[in-house]
Protein backbone atom coordinates (compact mmCIF):
# COMPACT_ATOMS: atom_id res chain seq x y z
CA UNK A 1 0.00 0.00 0.00
CA UNK A 2 0.91 3.81 -0.86
CA UNK A 3 1.80 5.80 2.10
CA UNK A 4 2.20 9.31 2.61
CA UNK A 5 4.41 11.29 4.83
CA UNK A 6 3.37 14.70 6.38
CA UNK A 7 6.32 16.19 7.57
CA UNK A 8 7.55 18.53 5.18
CA UNK A 9 4.03 20.18 5.00
CA UNK A 10 3.14 20.01 8.59
CA UNK A 11 4.14 24.01 9.28
CA UNK A 12 2.26 25.26 6.16
CA UNK A 13 -0.47 22.59 7.54
CA UNK A 14 -0.81 24.22 11.60
CA UNK A 15 -1.62 27.72 9.60
CA UNK A 16 -4.20 26.41 8.10
CA UNK A 17 -5.76 24.56 10.70
CA UNK A 18 -8.60 26.21 11.60
CA UNK A 19 -9.70 27.19 8.47
CA UNK A 20 -12.17 24.58 7.96
CA UNK A 21 -14.97 24.95 10.53
CA UNK A 22 -17.96 25.34 8.91
CA UNK A 23 -19.69 21.69 7.68
CA UNK A 24 -23.70 21.00 7.27
CA UNK A 25 -25.20 17.85 7.71
CA UNK A 26 -23.23 14.45 8.56
CA UNK A 27 -24.62 10.40 9.02
CA UNK A 28 -23.84 6.79 9.68
CA UNK A 29 -23.88 2.88 9.38
CA UNK A 30 -22.07 -0.56 9.29
CA UNK A 31 -20.35 -1.87 6.68
CA UNK A 32 -17.05 -3.28 4.83
CA UNK A 33 -14.90 0.16 4.52
CA UNK A 34 -12.18 0.56 1.47
CA UNK A 35 -10.97 4.08 1.60
CA UNK A 36 -11.33 5.27 -2.09
CA UNK A 37 -7.72 6.94 -2.32
CA UNK A 38 -6.42 3.92 -0.97
CA UNK A 39 -3.66 6.00 0.77
CA UNK A 40 -2.39 6.59 4.71
CA UNK A 41 -1.22 9.54 5.76
CA UNK A 42 1.50 9.14 8.01
CA UNK A 43 1.68 11.55 11.24
CA UNK A 44 4.21 10.66 14.00
CA UNK A 45 2.85 11.13 17.76
CA UNK A 46 4.77 14.29 18.06
CA UNK A 47 3.19 15.90 15.17
CA UNK A 48 -0.25 14.98 15.64
CA UNK A 49 0.13 16.90 19.14
CA UNK A 50 1.49 19.40 17.87
CA UNK A 51 -1.36 19.88 14.65
CA UNK A 52 -3.90 19.67 17.50
CA UNK A 53 -4.92 15.86 16.23
CA UNK A 54 -7.63 14.80 18.74
CA UNK A 55 -10.28 11.67 18.45
CA UNK A 56 -12.94 10.14 19.30
CA UNK A 57 -13.74 6.24 19.19
CA UNK A 58 -17.22 5.75 17.84
CA UNK A 59 -19.81 4.32 19.25
CA UNK A 60 -23.85 4.16 19.29
CA UNK A 61 -25.64 6.20 21.33
CA UNK A 62 -28.41 9.12 21.78
CA UNK A 63 -28.96 12.18 19.84
CA UNK A 64 -31.35 14.48 19.96
CA UNK A 65 -33.84 14.95 17.22
CA UNK A 66 -33.35 18.09 15.93
CA UNK A 67 -35.84 20.83 13.46
CA UNK A 68 -33.13 23.37 11.70
CA UNK A 69 -34.78 26.41 10.83
CA UNK A 70 -33.73 30.23 10.53
CA UNK A 71 -33.76 32.83 13.14
CA UNK A 72 -32.97 36.12 14.40
CA UNK A 73 -31.49 37.41 17.86
CA UNK A 74 -33.06 40.39 19.88
CA UNK A 75 -32.56 41.99 22.75
CA UNK A 76 -34.01 40.90 25.90
CA UNK A 77 -37.31 42.49 27.46
CA UNK A 78 -36.47 45.63 29.47
CA UNK A 79 -32.72 45.88 28.26
CA UNK A 80 -33.28 48.46 25.83
CA UNK A 81 -33.62 52.46 26.38
CA UNK A 82 -34.77 55.11 23.68
CA UNK A 83 -33.24 58.34 24.79
CA UNK A 84 -34.88 61.25 23.73
CA UNK A 85 -33.97 65.15 23.38
CA UNK A 86 -34.42 67.34 26.29
CA UNK A 87 -34.32 70.48 24.46
CA UNK A 88 -35.32 71.58 21.20
CA UNK A 89 -32.45 72.30 18.55
CA UNK A 90 -29.58 71.42 16.65
CA UNK A 91 -27.77 68.33 17.83
CA UNK A 92 -24.14 67.38 17.99
CA UNK A 93 -22.95 63.75 18.72
CA UNK A 94 -20.48 64.01 21.71
CA UNK A 95 -17.72 63.23 19.92
CA UNK A 96 -16.59 60.47 17.09
CA UNK A 97 -16.19 57.34 19.50
CA UNK A 98 -20.21 57.87 19.46
CA UNK A 99 -21.41 55.28 16.78
CA UNK A 100 -23.22 52.43 16.64
CA UNK A 101 -22.12 49.72 19.14
CA UNK A 102 -19.73 51.70 20.84
CA UNK A 103 -19.76 50.87 24.21
CA UNK A 104 -21.24 53.40 26.99
CA UNK A 105 -21.55 54.61 30.98
CA UNK A 106 -24.91 55.35 32.91
CA UNK A 107 -24.45 59.02 32.79
CA UNK A 108 -22.24 59.51 29.81
CA UNK A 109 -22.98 62.38 27.27
CA UNK A 110 -24.27 60.88 24.05
CA UNK A 111 -25.29 64.29 22.16
CA UNK A 112 -25.54 67.97 22.58
CA UNK A 113 -28.52 70.07 21.82
CA UNK A 114 -27.99 74.20 21.03
CA UNK A 115 -30.88 76.55 20.21
CA UNK A 116 -28.60 79.34 19.58
CA UNK A 117 -28.92 81.50 16.67
CA UNK A 118 -32.20 80.15 15.84
CA UNK A 119 -35.18 82.19 15.54
CA UNK A 120 -36.66 80.99 18.67
CA UNK A 121 -33.34 81.32 20.80
CA UNK A 122 -31.74 79.50 23.24
CA UNK A 123 -34.33 77.59 25.64
CA UNK A 124 -31.70 77.93 28.50
CA UNK A 125 -31.19 81.39 28.33
CA UNK A 126 -35.04 81.99 28.29
CA UNK A 127 -35.22 79.60 31.25
CA UNK A 128 -32.79 81.33 33.02
CA UNK A 129 -34.20 84.54 32.27
CA UNK A 130 -37.65 83.98 33.68
CA UNK A 131 -36.56 82.54 36.60
CA UNK A 132 -34.68 85.27 37.21
CA UNK A 133 -37.73 87.45 36.73
CA UNK A 134 -39.70 84.91 38.89
CA UNK A 135 -37.59 85.25 41.79
CA UNK A 136 -37.19 88.90 42.06
CA UNK A 137 -41.20 88.93 41.85
CA UNK A 138 -41.42 86.23 44.27
CA UNK A 139 -38.85 88.08 46.94
CA UNK A 140 -40.81 91.46 46.21
CA UNK A 141 -44.50 89.53 46.90
CA UNK A 142 -42.90 88.42 50.22
CA UNK A 143 -42.01 91.59 51.46
CA UNK A 144 -45.17 93.51 50.87
CA UNK A 145 -46.86 90.65 52.48
CA UNK A 146 -45.19 90.87 55.54
CA UNK A 147 -46.82 94.51 55.27
CA UNK A 148 -50.13 93.19 54.22
CA UNK A 149 -49.86 95.52 51.26
CA UNK A 150 -50.75 92.88 48.96
CA UNK A 151 -53.27 90.40 49.29
CA UNK A 152 -52.15 86.61 50.60
CA UNK A 153 -53.56 85.45 47.18
CA UNK A 154 -50.93 87.32 44.96
CA UNK A 155 -48.69 86.58 46.93
CA UNK A 156 -49.21 82.66 46.49
CA UNK A 157 -49.80 83.39 42.79
CA UNK A 158 -46.24 84.65 42.59
CA UNK A 159 -44.78 82.04 44.68
CA UNK A 160 -46.35 79.12 42.14
CA UNK A 161 -45.06 81.37 39.19
CA UNK A 162 -41.52 81.05 40.85
CA UNK A 163 -41.52 77.21 41.51
CA UNK A 164 -42.22 76.84 38.36
CA UNK A 165 -39.82 78.77 36.64
CA UNK A 166 -37.28 77.29 39.18
CA UNK A 167 -38.59 73.70 38.32
CA UNK A 168 -38.01 75.03 34.54
CA UNK A 169 -34.50 75.86 34.92
CA UNK A 170 -33.19 73.51 36.71
CA UNK A 171 -34.23 70.98 34.38
CA UNK A 172 -32.57 72.74 31.68
CA UNK A 173 -29.14 73.59 34.39
CA UNK A 174 -28.24 70.24 35.18
CA UNK A 175 -27.58 68.90 31.68
CA UNK A 176 -25.80 72.24 30.79
CA UNK A 177 -22.83 72.02 29.19
CA UNK A 178 -20.12 74.40 26.78
CA UNK A 179 -21.81 73.01 23.83
CA UNK A 180 -25.66 73.23 24.72
CA UNK A 181 -28.31 71.01 26.92
CA UNK A 182 -26.41 67.56 27.28
CA UNK A 183 -28.61 64.43 26.61
CA UNK A 184 -27.05 61.56 29.04
CA UNK A 185 -27.76 58.04 28.79
CA UNK A 186 -29.71 56.64 31.31
CA UNK A 187 -27.87 53.55 31.68
CA UNK A 188 -24.57 51.43 30.82
CA UNK A 189 -23.97 49.27 27.81
CA UNK A 190 -24.10 49.99 24.01
CA UNK A 191 -25.12 52.07 21.90
CA UNK A 192 -27.27 49.51 19.12
CA UNK A 193 -28.71 52.55 16.87
CA UNK A 194 -28.54 55.89 16.36
CA UNK A 195 -31.55 57.70 15.28
CA UNK A 196 -29.89 61.42 14.04
CA UNK A 197 -26.82 63.15 12.66
CA UNK A 198 -25.06 65.81 13.26
CA UNK A 199 -26.67 69.08 12.75
CA UNK A 200 -30.40 67.59 12.61
CA UNK A 201 -33.18 69.97 14.66
CA UNK A 202 -34.58 67.65 17.44
CA UNK A 203 -37.83 69.27 19.33
CA UNK A 204 -38.15 67.91 22.68
CA UNK A 205 -39.39 64.50 23.35
CA UNK A 206 -37.54 63.34 19.80
CA UNK A 207 -35.70 60.05 20.10
CA UNK A 208 -32.04 60.63 19.48
CA UNK A 209 -30.47 56.97 20.49
CA UNK A 210 -30.85 53.40 21.90
CA UNK A 211 -28.83 51.87 24.42
CA UNK A 212 -29.53 48.03 25.37
CA UNK A 213 -27.75 46.21 27.75
CA UNK A 214 -27.72 43.22 26.30
CA UNK A 215 -27.69 41.12 29.52
CA UNK A 216 -30.30 39.22 28.46
CA UNK A 217 -30.92 38.02 24.65
CA UNK A 218 -33.87 36.43 22.78
CA UNK A 219 -33.89 34.19 19.66
CA UNK A 220 -37.26 34.03 17.49
CA UNK A 221 -37.08 31.09 15.52
CA UNK A 222 -38.95 30.50 12.73
CA UNK A 223 -41.06 27.16 12.08
CA UNK A 224 -42.28 26.31 8.80
CA UNK A 225 -45.93 25.13 8.91
CA UNK A 226 -44.98 21.49 8.49
CA UNK A 227 -43.08 20.95 11.62
CA UNK A 228 -46.44 22.86 13.96
CA UNK A 229 -46.84 19.72 15.60
CA UNK A 230 -43.42 19.45 17.25
CA UNK A 231 -43.52 22.50 18.07
CA UNK A 232 -44.65 21.22 21.67
CA UNK A 233 -42.14 19.17 21.43
CA UNK A 234 -39.14 21.67 21.35
CA UNK A 235 -37.18 21.67 25.08
CA UNK A 236 -33.45 23.24 23.94
CA UNK A 237 -32.11 24.95 20.86
CA UNK A 238 -28.42 25.24 18.93
CA UNK A 239 -27.67 28.31 17.16
CA UNK A 240 -24.84 30.02 14.95
CA UNK A 241 -24.78 33.28 14.52
CA UNK A 242 -24.59 34.17 10.44
CA UNK A 243 -20.87 34.73 10.13
CA UNK A 244 -19.55 32.62 12.96
CA UNK A 245 -18.58 29.68 13.56
CA UNK A 246 -19.39 29.22 17.02
CA UNK A 247 -22.33 27.22 17.80
CA UNK A 248 -23.92 28.08 21.25
CA UNK A 249 -26.77 25.94 23.19
CA UNK A 250 -29.26 28.09 24.63
CA UNK A 251 -29.39 26.07 27.76
CA UNK A 252 -26.11 26.58 28.17
CA UNK A 253 -26.28 29.93 28.67
CA UNK A 254 -29.29 29.96 31.60
CA UNK A 255 -32.02 30.12 28.75
CA UNK A 256 -35.28 28.67 28.30
CA UNK A 257 -38.57 28.01 25.99
CA UNK A 258 -40.07 31.77 26.85
CA UNK A 259 -43.24 31.09 23.93
CA UNK A 260 -44.58 29.12 21.13
CA UNK A 261 -46.54 30.28 18.46
CA UNK A 262 -49.74 29.04 18.24
CA UNK A 263 -50.63 30.52 14.68
CA UNK A 264 -48.74 31.67 11.22
CA UNK A 265 -46.81 35.03 12.07
CA UNK A 266 -49.27 37.76 9.42
CA UNK A 267 -47.50 37.52 5.80
CA UNK A 268 -45.02 34.70 6.73
CA UNK A 269 -45.74 30.90 6.39
CA UNK A 270 -44.07 30.44 10.08
CA UNK A 271 -44.64 29.86 13.69
CA UNK A 272 -42.68 31.37 15.87
CA UNK A 273 -40.40 29.62 18.92
CA UNK A 274 -39.07 31.92 21.21
CA UNK A 275 -36.09 31.82 24.16
CA UNK A 276 -34.36 34.42 26.45
CA UNK A 277 -30.92 33.36 27.60
CA UNK A 278 -27.75 35.33 29.13
CA UNK A 279 -25.63 37.15 26.51
CA UNK A 280 -22.26 35.44 26.77
CA UNK A 281 -19.58 36.45 24.09
CA UNK A 282 -20.15 38.43 20.94
CA UNK A 283 -23.99 37.82 20.07
CA UNK A 284 -25.29 40.73 18.67
CA UNK A 285 -29.15 41.88 18.54
CA UNK A 286 -30.26 42.02 15.38
CA UNK A 287 -27.66 39.19 13.73
CA UNK A 288 -29.26 36.54 11.54
CA UNK A 289 -28.90 32.88 12.70
CA UNK A 290 -29.03 28.98 12.17
CA UNK A 291 -30.97 27.55 14.14
CA UNK A 292 -31.25 24.13 15.20
CA UNK A 293 -34.50 23.41 17.52
CA UNK A 294 -34.09 20.00 19.84
CA UNK A 295 -36.84 17.91 20.02
CA UNK A 296 -37.74 15.68 23.24
CA UNK A 297 -36.71 13.06 21.27
CA UNK A 298 -34.05 11.05 20.98
CA UNK A 299 -32.37 8.35 18.60
CA UNK A 300 -29.77 5.48 19.00
CA UNK A 301 -27.02 6.30 16.03
CA UNK A 302 -23.62 6.31 15.62
CA UNK A 303 -22.87 10.32 15.83
CA UNK A 304 -20.00 12.90 14.99
CA UNK A 305 -18.72 15.52 16.05
CA UNK A 306 -20.15 18.05 12.69
CA UNK A 307 -16.63 19.64 11.97
CA UNK A 308 -15.36 15.96 11.93
CA UNK A 309 -17.11 15.80 8.80
CA UNK A 310 -15.30 17.14 5.61
CA UNK A 311 -16.66 17.79 2.46
CA UNK A 312 -14.94 17.60 -1.42
CA UNK A 313 -17.15 17.71 -4.29
CA UNK A 314 -20.30 16.41 -3.00
CA UNK A 315 -18.29 13.99 -1.21
CA UNK A 316 -18.06 13.44 2.74
CA UNK A 317 -15.44 12.08 4.29
CA UNK A 318 -13.95 11.42 8.28
CA UNK A 319 -10.48 10.60 8.79
CA UNK A 320 -9.96 7.33 10.64
CA UNK A 321 -6.93 6.71 12.91
CA UNK A 322 -6.06 3.18 11.61
CA UNK A 323 -2.96 3.17 13.94
CA UNK A 324 -1.11 4.86 16.55
CA UNK A 325 0.92 7.47 13.36
CA UNK A 326 -1.55 6.52 10.45
CA UNK A 327 -4.75 7.81 9.25
CA UNK A 328 -6.45 7.32 6.83
CA UNK A 329 -9.84 8.85 4.48
CA UNK A 330 -13.15 7.15 4.86
CA UNK A 331 -16.40 8.61 2.57
CA UNK A 332 -19.23 8.61 4.86
CA UNK A 333 -23.08 9.12 4.37
CA UNK A 334 -24.54 11.32 6.41
CA UNK A 335 -28.34 12.09 8.44
CA UNK A 336 -29.20 14.65 10.65
CA UNK A 337 -27.61 16.78 12.93
CA UNK A 338 -28.64 18.69 15.76
CA UNK A 339 -26.22 21.54 15.04
CA UNK A 340 -23.22 19.94 17.12
CA UNK A 341 -23.30 16.11 16.08
CA UNK A 342 -24.08 14.73 12.72
CA UNK A 343 -25.69 10.90 12.59
CA UNK A 344 -23.52 9.01 10.35
CA UNK A 345 -25.56 6.72 8.01
CA UNK A 346 -22.61 4.28 6.27
CA UNK A 347 -19.05 4.38 6.37
CA UNK A 348 -18.39 4.24 9.86
CA UNK A 349 -18.33 0.90 12.37
CA UNK A 350 -18.30 1.00 16.37
CA UNK A 351 -15.03 0.80 17.92
CA UNK A 352 -13.26 3.07 14.87
CA UNK A 353 -11.10 6.21 15.73
CA UNK A 354 -12.29 9.00 13.89
CA UNK A 355 -9.82 12.47 14.23
CA UNK A 356 -12.62 15.08 15.71
CA UNK A 357 -10.04 17.77 15.53
CA UNK A 358 -6.85 18.39 13.36
CA UNK A 359 -8.56 17.20 10.44
CA UNK A 360 -7.77 19.86 8.17
CA UNK A 361 -3.93 19.61 8.85
CA UNK A 362 -4.23 15.58 7.76
CA UNK A 363 -6.45 16.59 4.48
CA UNK A 364 -3.81 18.64 3.29
CA UNK A 365 -1.10 16.31 3.94
CA UNK A 366 -3.36 14.05 1.93
CA UNK A 367 -3.34 16.33 -0.97
CA UNK A 368 0.04 17.27 -1.20
CA UNK A 369 1.92 15.81 -4.31
CA UNK A 370 5.41 17.25 -2.62
CA UNK A 371 5.43 14.11 -0.13
CA UNK A 372 7.43 11.17 -0.95
CA UNK A 373 6.32 7.90 -0.57
CA UNK A 374 7.12 5.84 2.13
CA UNK A 375 6.41 2.25 3.37
CA UNK A 376 5.15 1.76 7.06
CA UNK A 377 4.73 -1.98 8.39
CA UNK A 378 1.92 -3.07 9.58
Amino acid sequence: MRHIRLSIILGAALTLTTACHNHEAHNHGEENHKDSHGEEIILSEKQAKAAGVMTETAAEGEMMTAIRVSGVLMAGQGDEQTVAATAAGIVRLAGAAMAEGAKIGQGQLIATVTAKGLQDGDPYARARADFEAAEKAYKRAAELAKDNIIAQKEYEQARRDYEAARSAYDAQAQHITQGGVGIMSPTGGYVKSLLVRNGDYVSVGQPIAVVTKQRRMMLRADVPVGHVREIGTVADARFRMAGSGTTRRVSEMNGRVTGRGCSVAEGTAYVPVTFEFDNIGDIVAGAYADVWLLTASQKSCISVPTAAIMESEGEKYVFVQTEHDAYMRRTVETGGTDGERTEITSGLAKGEKVVTRGANTIRLASASTAIPEHNHSH
